[in-house]
């Protein structure tokens, strides 16, 4: 997510963050005219080239607000992010520039310091995929979601998992890097994750400023440190707990290529070998690690590529945009232009790493 000064605006006022103002799933890959839009036709050849053939890019990181989250949000004060993101003509044009078949949706991170009652976030959770599932059937094709998760209520997220998967088709279900003092991988939540096991759930995951440390330094904005810390920390429970291991049919997308992950490499390496953490990864950090995957969101810088290509397979790189934060076009442009990848690589990328994940067929 981007500064919180931005939430407000809508994305065509957004200053800084552009710089450029579905398909059914059995023909999300259809032709190849898809080759313009991957190898960087620009200006107007990149829209006749979308409007010539279907596109074919997958955005996995796309963000929706929903009535009762805004409600909550606007009761206690909190910048509301602006509506006219939310829309799916605003949304579709923008993912039409850029050569998008198809967004997977997010509701947005909620304030870390938002209130709420079980019952509230039970409702909202369920507003959240409503809303999400009506967008998917509007559009058919355009559009697909990963469930919002009453969590840290067991019975309540259990109860929604069965909702949103079986009747809602959704395509995974979102956890946020931490609730309270518990991250993902916690024995607490157990039950769930046997059962997103059981189901073969793709699992995203996205992060918020952790109840330990939201005001930890308070003239640099939680999204730029704080965010990147919660993931390396669910990244490193996920693994260091035994989770990763026991959950072999989870599949976890962690955002933001991992957070501050790479930095702990050596840390991780070091624990992984210990007796305390050594059976808990029979198969060894590195084959754990390389079994996640990790989106380009808010991540494309080259350096940040180059050390994640070094630590995992293309193969688990994914396209992710970050919108109404992050632009598509800037987005494409940094993962396409930053020297890391090749054609065939940047086509994984952008498009059939999500299809494999997401079981799209042909």
């Amino acid at each position: 997510m981007q500064d919180k000064k931005n939430l407000g605006a809508p994305m065509s006022q957004q200053s800084g963050l552009y710089a450029h103002g579905s398909i059914p799933r059995r023909s999300v890959l259809g032709g190849l005219g898809a080759a313009g839009v991957l190898l960087g036709v620009g200006g107007s050849g990149l829209l006749r080239a979308a409007n010539a053939a279907p596109a074919t890019l997958i955005d996995v990181h796309r963000h929706i607000t929903a009535p009762k989250l805004r409600t909550l949000m606007a009761a206690q004060g909190r910048t509301v992010p602006a509506l006219d993101n939310d829309a799916a003509e605003i949304m579709l044009a923008e993912m039409n520039k850029v050569g998008i078949a198809r967004s997977i949706l997010t509701l947005v991170t909620p304030p870390a310091q938002l209130k709420s009652t079980r019952e509230e976030w039970v409702a909202i959770a369920r507003d959240a995929n409503e809303t999400m599932a009506r967008r998917v059937a509007d559009h058919p094709g355009r559009f697909g979601f990963f469930a919002q998760l009453p969590m840290p209520y067991v019975d309540d997220t259990l109860a929604e998992i069965a909702y949103a998967l079986d009747t809602l088709k959704a395509d995974g279900v979102q956890f946020s890097t931490s609730y309270g003092s518990h991250w993902m991988g916690d024995p607490e939540f157990a039950p769930i994750y046997a059962e997103l096991d059981r189901r073969k759930t793709v699992v995203y995951t996205h992060p918020l400023e952790a109840a330990c440390c939201a005001a930890n330094v308070t003239d640099v904005p939680a999204t730029t440190v704080e965010y990147g810390a919660d993931t390396a920390r669910t990244v490193s429970r996920w693994l260091l707990s035994g989770s990763a291991a026991r959950y072999q049919n989870i599949n976890p997308i962690f955002s933001h290529a991992g957070g501050l992950m790479l930095g702990m490499l050596e840390r991780l390496a070091l624990l992984a070998v210990q007796p305390t953490y050594k059976d808990k990864l029979p198969l060894g950090l590195d084959h754990e690690l390389r079994r996640c995957y990790y989106d380009t969101a808010q991540a494309w810088h080259p350096a940040t590529l180059r050390g994640l290509r070094t630590v995992v397979p293309v193969s688990q790189i994914l396209f992710g945009t970050d919108y109404p934060y992050r632009g598509a076009q800037e987005t494409w442009d940094g993962v396409r232009h930053g020297g890391v990848f090749s054609a065939t690589e940047l086509r994984a990328i952008g498009f059939g790493n999500a299809r494999r994940l997401l079981r799209m067929p042909v």
